[in-house]
This record gives C-alpha cells, structure tokens and sequence, in this order.
C-alpha cells in the first residue's frame, strides 16, 4: 500500500524568504501539470494520429484536437496565480512581524534609554541636593544632617523612579508643625498660655529635627527654661533670653526645610510655612526677658511661673 505524500508544513511550503519560483509548490505544480499535458499529448498522438495542417481550419481543428492538454496548462494559469497571492500573504505577513518586532525592539531601546536617565538623574538630584546641604546648612555651621540621602528618600520617596515631587504626607506633615509653631508664638502674649507655649515649641522643635534627621550645630545660649514630665526633667535654653531669640532659633529650621523641599520644582510654599518663613519678628522686643522657668508637666498641662533671674 502507497503511503501519502508527505507535503512540507503550510510555513515552509509558502516560505517568505524564498523567491516565488524557488518554492517547491511552485515547481512541482509546474512539473506535474506540463507531465500531464505531455502524457496526455502523447496518448493522444499515439491513438489518433493526424496529419499537420497550417491553415486557419488546421489551427482550429489541432484547438480541439489537444483541448485536454491545452484545458491542463490554463488550469495552471489560475493554480499559480493562487499560489502567488498565497506567498504574497506570507511575506506580508513576514514584514508585519519584523515590523512589530522593530517597534518592541525600538520600545525597548525607549525604555532602557528612560531608565538610565532616570537612574542619572535620581543620583544627579542627590549630588546636587547632598551638596546644597553641606554647603548652604553643613558649612556654615547652623544644621547637621544625620543622613543626607536617608532625608532625600523621605522627602522625595518616588524619586527613583524619576518622580522628584515631595511626599504629600511630608508636606503636611511640616505644614501641621509650621501651623503649631505660629500658634506657640501667638501663646507667648499670653500670661497665662506662655509656659505652655514655650514647651509646645521646643517639642515641636524637637519633633521636626527627629523627623527629618536635623540637628542644630550649636545649643542655644540664655536662661534655662526647665520642666519636669512623669518625673522626668527636661532642660531648655532660651537664646538671648528673650521671645525674639527664642522664636528665631526655632524659626531657622523651618526655613531649612522649606529650602530643601524646594528641590521640587512643582512645590508650592504651603499656607503656614510662609506665614512661619516670612515671620516679622518686630512685634517681639527685647524687654520682654524671659527668666529661669520650672514647669510641672501634669496631664498635658503647663503649670508654674516665672522665677527670679
């Protein structure tokens, strides 16, 4: 028993790369059709055998004399015309997938070409920021940083993705302590909230140099201003002695941070940091002395008075 014939798979019967005549279809349609069209000539030759007449009734007559063969090689006009536009799609589709893989290559080229960027940039931004902090805070000798690049991450948490806004929770954050540090100083008119006010300043003071990893280079000199907590003492210096002293060297940091949250372009100074930033210190006068202070924290409260410098 005859096995079939084992045609090649439909890919490489069609082959793109291949020229449309080089294709083995191609050739054996070829072949076969002019084998049967020669075979069937002969039988027709060889069983009815009939003189070669050059007329016009000749032509017409050999016509129908060899329609077999004749019918054969213009059935093979339409079969090689198929299999052409079959090749065509082929190599059509072969460019649509060197094109498509063109433009993943290219998309990929994009990528990795955005992702150097962004690794440059992010260390560019902390070069640049590292250096703005040693020589406009470091130098000078007004902050230390604990940890120059830990700051940047809190302050800029996406930026290595090449996103160099500010935390939103950090912005609000320092606008909460800005707003704290504005009621503190309003505290301080009054008698009777200005023990209370001093402590909420130095903690909150306290509370944004833990924050963001800032210490002051230097302790502030002046009157001690002391309170005890669940029977812990605690120890403040006022500077210069007075409220404008005071309220300057508290108000210096948030200038700091301010200037660092800068390094997004897109931030906006928020309500209460400007209203700390562009504080006027006029209203303070240096008569207003402030002596040695004992404060007995109960509950959250502030208790005690002035004592004797």
């Amino acid at each position: 028993m005859l096995s079939p014939v084992q045609l090649p798979e439909t890919k490489d019967r069609f082959d793109p790369d291949t020229t449309f005549l080089d294709l083995p279809i191609v050739r054996i349609t070829i072949t076969l059709i002019l084998f049967l069209a020669v075979v069937s000539s002969v039988v027709i030759f060889t069983s009815d055998p009939r003189p070669l007449v050059l007329t016009s009734d000749g032509f017409n007559e050999g016509v129908s004399y060899l329609k077999v063969p004749l019918g054969l090689l213009t059935v093979s006009i339409p079969l090689l015309a198929l299999l052409a536009a079959n090749h065509r799609s082929a190599q059509t589709k072969q460019q649509m997938q060197l094109t498509r893989n063109q433009i993943e290559r290219t998309d990929n080229q994009i990528k990795l070409t955005l992702d150097q960027n962004k690794f440059a940039n992010y260390y560019k931004h902390i070069e640049v920021f590292e250096k703005f902090c040693k020589d406009r805070f470091e130098s000078p000798g007004k902050f230390l940083f604990k940890n120059v690049r830990a700051l940047h991450n809190h302050l800029f948490p996406n930026a290595r993705e090449g996103d160099f806004k500010a935390s939103p929770d950090v912005i609000n954050t320092f606008s909460q302590a800005a707003a704290a540090y504005f009621s503190g100083a309003e505290g301080l008119r009054n008698l009777e909230t200005k023990n209370q006010s001093i402590f909420d300043l130095f903690e909150n003071d306290k509370y944004l140099g833990v924050n963001f990893g800032i210490s002051r280079t230097t302790q502030a000199e002046g009157p001690e201003f002391r309170y005890t907590q669940h029977f812990h003492e605690y120890t403040f210096a006022i500077p210069a002695g007075t409220y404008t002293g005071l309220l300057r060297f508290l108000h210096e940091l948030f200038y700091t941070i301010d200037e660092l949250l800068k390094f997004d372009t897109t931030y906006n100074t928020p309500h209460h940091v400007s209203r700390v930033t562009q504080f006027w210190f006029g209203d303070w006068t240096d008569d207003q002395v402030l002596g040695s202070t004992t404060l007995d924290i109960r509950g959250g409260y502030a208790t005690g008075g002035k004592t004797p410098n």
